[in-house]
């Protein structure tokens, strides 16, 4: 499954899960959840800001007994400053493994030149690899991926590999992303 968090406005937001066969990539469930925004964003810290939208949204998730074998959340697990950036504490918090996704990095060194969709990347911060920098689809332009919780670094580089569309990002975030920004602009208008 993705979970994702789109912004109706800086004091309301829509938080996506969307459940995967792993096998398939079959889309097999869906939901989101409306919820205030009560922390401002700010770089390495996303996790205060959207751990009380995912508590919501698993709520729900756990009502209809659809919760994943895996997760990838819309953020970095170990590669980040403290170690534990937002796909980490959802993991501890929901007792679920979790995969992060990042956009940006945050730390570590990788060569991010031409990156070809079946080559991850390591990168290294102070002598440890702590994820990998890759690319998907026709897209240069990469994103790091990092195990968050009750995953290594090899199940994460795996299992996000097997998930690994035409889009730019992991279909799990493609779609948990779509979806919670849909519902978004429904919330605008």
């Amino acid at each position: 499954a993705g979970v994702d968090v789109s912004y109706v406005s800086p004091h309301e937001a829509v938080a996506g899960y969307v459940l995967l066969d792993l096998a398939t990539l079959e889309q097999l469930w869906s939901t989101t959840v409306v919820c205030p925004v009560r922390f401002p964003y700010i770089t390495g810290y996303l996790s205060f800001r959207e751990l009380p939208m995912y508590a919501a949204l698993f709520e729900k998730v756990r009502e209809a007994d659809r919760i994943a074998d895996v997760l990838f959340v819309d953020g970095n697990g170990i590669l980040h400053p403290r170690r534990a950036g937002s796909a980490s504490c959802v993991g501890v918090i929901f007792g679920v493994p979790t995969i992060g996704v990042g956009k940006k990095l945050l730390l570590g060194q990788v060569d991010l030149h031409d990156i070809p969709p079946a080559a991850p990347r390591e990168i290294v911060h102070e002598g440890e690899v702590l994820g990998y920098a890759m690319t998907a689809g026709k897209s240069n332009r990469p994103f790091f991926v990092s195990p968050g919780h009750l995953t290594s670094l090899d199940d994460s580089k795996q299992l996000t590999q097997q998930v690994l569309g035409k889009t730019r990002l992991p279909l799990p975030i493609m779609l948990a992303d779509r979806l919670s920004r849909d519902i978004a602009k429904e919330q605008k208008s």
